[in-house]
């Protein structure tokens, strides 16, 4: 049975009256469909389109200019609740296949909102916006998927894409400015991103099954990339302080499997970059992600590349103007970063399989460099431990098993370690000022 209803106060007066009605179609074809329209003030605008049976629909627009559309138009059992309060915001709800739920709640001005539950069932769609001019524009295409955003502010935009079964989005922004980009095509993905200020920008794609995405941001002028290709990955990246962290610039791709990343920025103007290519770098189990990278200050930069199985690294920077970099090719590398002080500069470098490096680094304007190749072979180790200022120290270890340990305890003291071929064994111990070691091991 089909059913037509247009319901406009302006079928009985004049073209000027007709400009201040609103107007409501209900159109049903089908069995046991039902529709609900409250239009409370000027223009306001609502099309329902129901086919086949069981569809439900409410649509409320208390204000001006408002305008609903939803459309119901294949599957069965389909609901969509939306809720208009405010002038000139738009909604739009397409509903193909059965059981989905959409719920749409806008309350400000100028609010748009599309939300598209097609080629599969038993989708749920919440969006809720508050304030005004923002966007969320959204696809889920499967079964089962889990859609939430709440934006409460003024010019938030969010835009995302569910495209298999099983998947969960959630986004948040309070503030102004803000700009929200997720895609997920697989199966039972996770992504989470909230933004607690203005003028944050976060990237989430994730292609594959079972990968986990968790972005938290607190402050302003943030921007957040997280690109995850393979099954199982794991990323978790918090920007926060007390007051708020701003204009830090985080960046993650993990392509493989099983990756884990965990990266805590607090403070100001840092910047982080990540590339793991592989399975299982940066070991994680199935709630927690490796340890990846902390940073309390301002204007430092961290940077993470790892190609190949199993490698571990990790850098803790606590301070301000420091540099850490790791780029680790093979499998089952380690290397750990630890730097508190300002402008400190460390770099690790390792080729091959099972080397394990580490620097730390306590006072100022220090320097701690795997160079010159690094570590290029297997199964060797490096440490260095500086503390105090000015400090240098190098170290390159060409073949296998070969061991370095360098400790600097003082101010400007110069280090610089060359091995060549295998198990060679170095120790340096500098303690004062000023002091200079030159050693070269070769067999």
């Amino acid at each position: 049975m089909k059913k037509v209803i247009l319901s406009a106060a302006a079928l009985c007066c004049g073209a000027t009256l007709f400009a201040q009605s609103n107007v409501s179609v209900v159109d049903q074809e089908g069995n046991n469909d039902e529709s609900v329209v409250v239009q409370q003030g000027l223009e306001n605008d609502s099309d329902v389109w129901q086919r086949n049976d069981d569809h439900d629909s409410n649509v409320y627009q208390e204000g001006d200019r408002n305008r609903s559309r939803v459309n119901q138009a294949a599957g069965t059992g389909d609901a969509a609740d939306v809720y208009q309060l405010g002038d000139d915001n738009d909604s739009y709800v397409l509903q193909r296949g059965s059981d989905h739920d959409a719920d749409v709640d806008q309350e400000g001005d100028r609010n748009n909102s599309q939300l598209r539950q097609r080629y599969g069932d038993n989708n749920d769609g919440t969006v809720f916006q508050d304030g005004d001019d923002n966007i969320s524009n959204h696809n889920q295409s499967g079964n089962d998927n889990l859609l939430f955003v709440e934006q409460v502010g003024n010019d938030n935009r969010s835009v995302g894409i569910q495209d298999g079964d099983l998947n969960e989005e959630e986004t948040k922004q309070f503030g102004d400015n803000n700009n929200t980009e997720v895609f997920q095509t697989g199966d039972l993905n996770l992504s989470k991103a909230r933004h607690s200020g203005d003028n944050n920008d976060s990237e989430v794609e994730q292609t594959g099954n079972d990968n986990r995405g968790i972005l938290r941001v607190g402050g302003s002028d943030n921007t957040t990339v997280l690109m995850q290709i393979g099954d199982r990955n794991n990323s978790v990246t918090e920007i926060s302080g007390s007051g708020g962290s701003d204009f830090n610039t985080v960046d993650i791709d993990q392509v493989g499997d099983d990756n884990g990343m965990l990266i805590d920025v607090n403070g100001d103007s840092n910047d982080v970059d990540v590339r793991q290519y592989g399975d299982r770098n940066n070991a994680n189990d199935d709630f927690l992600p490796g340890e990846g990278i902390n940073i309390i200050g301002n204007d430092n930069t961290a940077e993470i590349v790892q190609s190949g199985d199993d490698n571990n690294s990790y850098i803790r920077t606590t301070g301000d103007d420091n540099s850490a970099k790791t780029a680790q090719v093979g499998n089952m590398n380690e290397s750990d970063i630890v730097q508190e002080g300002d402008s400190n500069h460390a770099y690790a470098r390792s080729e091959g399989n099972s080397n394990t490096s580490s620097i730390e680094q306590y006072g100022n304007n220090n320097n701690g460099l795997l160079i010159g190749g690094g570590q290029v072979g297997d199964l060797n180790q490096s440490t260095m431990l500086q503390t105090g200022d000015h400090n240098t120290s190098r170290v390159s270890q060409f073949g296998d098993e070969n061991i370095s340990e360098v400790t600097q305890t003082g101010d400007w003291n110069v280090s610089d370690v060359l091995q060549e071929g295998e198990s060679h064994m170095s120790t340096v111990d500098q303690m004062g000022n000023n002091n200079m070691s030159d050693v070269h091991q070769s067999n």
